[in-house]
């Protein structure tokens, strides 16, 4: 299951519709004409940086999905060590959680 979350990723990626990392995460929310769908979490994501994360998705109603990936697994897939990952695709969002 989890190969399948990480090509999913992987094309959400080569289509241009990931923005990852805590801050990047939380300023896309914020902005006036934000696109974020939705938010997934690495599965070894630390319970301070969920907790966070939830915080800030909850002020702007955004979901937040913990998928079966780790935050090693995932850094193959984007080539950058992060556990937060926006969506920007309603479509793909909609097939990474259906696929944790």
């Amino acid at each position: 299951m989890t190969s399948r979350v990480l090509q999913n990723i992987g094309l959400c990626r080569k289509a241009g519709f990931v923005i990852f990392g805590f801050d990047a995460v939380k300023k896309e929310m914020a902005a006036p004409n934000n696109k974020v769908f939705g938010i997934v979490t690495a599965s070894d994501l630390s319970a301070k940086s969920l907790k966070e994360i939830r915080f800030e998705a909850d002020k702007y109603g955004k979901p937040v999905e913990q998928i079966t990936a780790s935050m090693s697994e995932l850094e193959q897939v984007l080539n950058k060590r992060t556990g937060i990952i926006a969506i920007l695709d309603e479509g793909f969002y909609t097939l990474l959680t259906a696929s944790k």
